[in-house]
């Protein structure tokens, strides 16, 4: 008896339609994924970014905190989510930095502090900065 090519058929089928759903499964598409870093809770940074095409890294610094995020580390994303230690009177800095400039955004915190923040390689613009 021979073997039937209808279930070879139906088998090549079933593992070609798992591939897709597995490759679609894998990509985000609109890159619409948050990276948290910082242990903080005092305050918080929403870092919203426009277009990562340029930018080699991000840093946020705040009150001898200082995070790094790279180019390779932040490809999966769009925005970035910075938990920062703020009791009392402080500074946080945001650098932004791309082959041909280094951008910084200062910004006066305390507890209770969140900034909203937008970027791309040439410029950060300030969306919001209140507290809580």
């Amino acid at each position: 008896m021979k073997p039937q090519k209808h279930n070879t058929s139906l088998s090549t089928l079933a593992k070609i339609l798992l591939l897709c759903l597995f490759v679609a499964s894998c990509q985000d598409g609109d890159n619409q994924s948050t990276l948290h870093i910082g242990k903080g809770k005092d305050g918080t940074v929403s870092l919203n970014i426009l277009d990562a095409k340029g930018i080699t890294k991000i840093e946020f610094t705040s009150k001898g905190d200082y995070q790094s995020v790279t180019a390779l580390e932040l490809a999966p994303y769009k925005n970035i989510d910075y938990g920062f230690n703020g009791k009392g009177e402080g500074t946080l800095q945001v650098i932004v930095y791309s082959a041909f400039d280094t951008i910084r955004s200062t910004h006066y915190v305390e507890g209770g502090y969140h900034i909203n923040l937008a970027c791309d390689a040439t410029h950060i613009k300030t969306l919001e900065h209140s507290d809580y």
